[in-house]
Parts: C-alpha cells; structure tokens; sequence
C-alpha cells in the first residue's frame, strides 16, 4: 500500500509518478491512495523528473487515502508499521477518520530532518498534525540525516549504477537526467535512510529512547556498503538450499558462455537465476521455459512478494 499527498510536488503529480513508477516496475498490484490536503511545492528537479510512464493515469479528484489504508487492515491479520516520507497529515488524518483502527498501527516511522518537532521540511508540511502525533500514544521513529553527512557521491554513484539492476540503474539515472551532482539536498540523501534505517538499525545513532526517538546514521561507508546490498537484493534470502547461483561463464554449457555476461545485465540476477532452476528441472532448454519464468516473476512483482517459503 502506498499513499500520496503534497510536499516537494503536489498530490496529482505525485500520483502520476508514484503509479508510473509502479507500473514500470510490475508492481501494479499495489494499492494507491490520494491525499489532496496538503499542498506541494513543485520544486523543478522532482517535478520534471520522470520515474515511468505517466499518460494514461487518472488521478482521483477527491482524497481516497481513509478507504485505501482500511481495505488493506481489513486483509492484513497482523499490526503494521506506517512509514511516512512526507508530512504526518495523512497518518493523524486517518486516526481521526477511523479511530476504530488505531490499535492496528504499532509504529510510525517518519523521514524528517528536525528531532525536537521544532524544525524540518516534513514537519513545517503541516505542524498540527506533527505535533498531535507526536504528542499521541503510538511509538514514532524519526530518521534523518546527518549533519555534514552526504549519502552520495561522485564515486559512489557509478558504483550503483555498476549494480546491474533496474531499481540501481534507475537511482542512478535520475542523477544523470536530473543533473543533480552538485544538488546539496539530493547529495545529502533525505528517505533512502528509512529503509536503511529498517534493514541496519545498529547503523545508526538514536537518542531520546522512548515514545518518540530519532536517529541519524553514524558512518558514511557502512551506510553506503549497506545501500549497495539492500539494491543488490542480497537482504532477501532468495535461496534455501545453494548459498549462489554461479555467474561464472566458465561454470555453464559452451554455446551459453557467450550469453551470460549479456542476460545477466539486460534481464537481472534474479530472472537469470530462476531461468537456470527452471531449465535445470525441466531438463531441457526451451523458450517456453523461459516464458513461464518471466510470467511467474511478474506475478511476483505485481503482488509484491519478496519471498516464496
């Protein structure tokens, strides 16, 4: 489930982007709600930056978020975890809309720059609904960056790309397209802490244990290293029984050494190593293997499964 509202751009061309983003990447299976109360800035650099296609999209008139974030409680037996990159609006909005909920929210992790409430672009989104929150009974995690702390650099940038993924190329791309290397704020890293923040808390320095705690990330390096292995998908535990699929070309038949290198990079580790279990069970290599390895990964990644046990 995703929800949109106004920060850097508005609400429309957030909707636009985020389901075009989702779209580009199979994942249309997510659910996406709308919050039209808060308002965007459209700075030019998040604004002109496209992450898919956009023509097509209809964007909801009217804020649908309440019905998105209940039809998925409704569905999801355990407690959850709302992660915010924007303002706290559409979080206390939907505490106020239906109360009945608020058991089933056990966190909130928030992306803000500010600790005290006080300071930070998210909070001054929309200081009511900060202050409400954080003053609640729901545990907040605010994760932020560091001062004088820049996730991004000119030499680390190449190295995403080097990935060989979509989602790395795609981080890199938006550097290069965007012409953002001398950009202070996107150098800096802003939300790419939260899911680094999720995946390595020992990374990161929290004070203020209690309700509400904030952390900021200790070490450039570790953090960096810690970027390259969460894109590379080696925090999902893709295998039960081999440690790796070899990418040696050496390892494979001759008439397939030549081809290796090149599917690797164009289709992705993952469908690559898929093709090989498929092939290796089926004994045979067909093309219609490799079609029902491209329509089983599909069906993955619309419903965004990350594992099969």
């Amino acid at each position: 489930m995703l929800t949109v509202s106004g920060g850097a751009i508005e609400p429309s061309a957030g909707y636009r982007k985020i389901t075009g983003l989702l779209d580009s990447y199979h994942h249309q299976g997510i659910p996406v709600g709308i919050n039209h109360a808060v308002k965007g800035i459209n700075f030019p650099i998040p604004l002109n930056y496209s992450w898919g296609n956009e023509s097509g999209i209809i964007v909801p008139e009217t804020s649908n978020y309440t019905e998105v974030i209940e039809n998925v409680l409704d569905q999801e037996p355990a407690d959850i975890s709302f992660i915010s990159l924007g303002s706290l609006n559409t979080i206390n909005g939907f505490l106020h809309s239906s109360p009945g909920y608020r058991t089933r929210i056990s966190r909130i992790i928030w992306s803000n720059s500010g600790s005290s409430g006080e300071e930070g672009f998210n909070f001054a989104a929309d200081r009511i609904s900060a202050e409400e929150v954080l003053g609640g009974d729901i545990q907040v995690s605010i994760v932020g960056p560091a001062a004088d702390f820049d996730l991004y650099s000119r030499e680390f940038i190449p190295m995403i790309n080097e990935i060989g993924t979509r989602y790395a190329h795609s981080i890199s791309e938006s550097f290069r397209k965007a012409g953002s290397g001398d950009h202070k704020f996107l150098m800096e890293g802003s939300d790419e802490f939260l899911p680094l923040f999720l995946h390595y808390p020992e990374l990161f320095i929290t004070d203020s244990p209690g309700l509400v705690t904030f952390s900021i990330p200790s070490d450039q390096e570790p953090v960096r290293y810690a970027m390259l292995r969460i894109l590379k998908g080696e925090t999902v535990n893709q295998n039960q029984v081999i440690e790796k699929i070899p990418a040696d070309t050496s390892f494979y038949m001759t008439d397939l050494r030549p081809y290796i290198d090149e599917i690797i990079s164009t289709h992705g580790i993952e469908e690559f190593t898929s093709s090989i279990l498929a092939n290796e069970l089926h004994r045979h290599l067909g093309v219609y293997s490799v079609i029902g390895v491209k329509m089983g990964i599909l069906a993955r990644e619309y419903f965004h499964i990350t594992n099969v046990m």
